[in-house]
This record gives C-alpha cells, sequence and structure tokens, in this order.
C-alpha cells in the first residue's frame, strides 16, 4: 500500500545489460547518460529534495502539479517513511547494485535500477522511461524507480 503511494508523487511532482558502477554523466547521450540517470533518479527519489526529483523530470511530469513546495516536502517526508517501514531499510542505505536498460536510442530509453533488497520489496516493475530533454535524460513516464508492481495477464484473468 505504500508503496503504492509511490506513484502518486511522481504523477504529482537493448534488452537486458547491466553495469555495477555508471562513469559519465546524464548530459551524455546513449547508455551510458542514460545509467547514469536512473541512479541519480533514484537517488533523488529516495534521499533527494523536492527539488531534486523535480530537476529529473521531463515536461510530462512537470505539467501534472502546481503543488506548492512546503506541502511537496510534508508529502515526501511522510511517503518515504511509509516506504523505509516497506522496505524495511533507512533510504539512506539502500544500495544499488546495477542498472539495465533496454529501447535505447539518441533521445529515448527504458531503465531499470537494480537494488541490495529482496525483490519482494522491490516490486516486480520498475522500467522507467527516459527522454534526452534540454541537454540531459530526464524522467518522462513519472514513474517511481521502485516499488512498482504489475500483474502478468494471467493473473489479472478470473
Amino acid at each position: 500500500m505504500a508503496v503504492g503511494s509511490l506513484i502518486v508523487l511522481c504523477a504529482a511532482c537493448s534488452t537486458g545489460s547491466s553495469s555495477h558502477s555508471a562513469p559519465g554523466s546524464p548530459t551524455e547521450t546513449g547508455t551510458a547518460g542514460l545509467r547514469v540517470a536512473a541512479t541519480a533518479w533514484s537517488d533523488a527519489f529516495l534521499t533527494g529534495t523536492v527539488v531534486e526529483i523535480r530537476s529529473m523530470e521531463g515536461a510530462p511530469c512537470l505539467s501534472t502539479t502546481n503543488a506548492n513546495s512546503t506541502g511537496m516536502e510534508s508529502y515526501l517526508t511522510g511517503m518515504r517513511s511509509a516506504m523505509e517501514q516497506h522496505l524495511g531499510a533507512p533510504l539512506g542505505s539502500i544500495r544499488i547494485t546495477g542498472v539495465q536498460v533496454r529501447n535505447v536510442t539518441a533521445t529515448t530509453g527504458d531503465a531499470e535500477v537494480q537494488y541490495a533488497l529482496p525483490a519482494s520489496v522491490v516490486g516486480n516493475d520498475n522500467w522507467v522511461s527516459y527522454g534526452y530533454q534540454d541537454g540531459q535524460w530526464k524522467v518522462t513516464n513519472c514513474h517511481a524507480p521502485i516499488g512498482g508492481e504489475s500483474q502478468s495477464a494471467s493473473a489479472s484473468t478470473p
């Protein structure tokens, strides 16, 4: 339940390759820059400020709210407390173990950050879409980098 709130914050505020470290910059086009951006998005989402989170969001995410900073900070604090309880660890202690990327072009791509946490708490669908905007990779589908859940077709049929 608490992890489902992650998506609310985001709305408000080549297959399988991975890396243990992400040298480079989110301003680089291509896979290296996308990996750095995915790591930066995870860091901002888990432990950054509202300003840091917003700086990683692309135009589609920024247009979804006009919430004030104080309200967003308060919401972020409460959401992070619930996340720590659900994940069973302080957010600042969560270690990234890799980043997978797929569908990378010069201006778009998807990335999934992997964590040193049990799959049961991380979620089964943490793919985030990015676009190269204003000279750097930014989140374009407004998804959280952790806690995503999707159901398989067989699980959704009665």
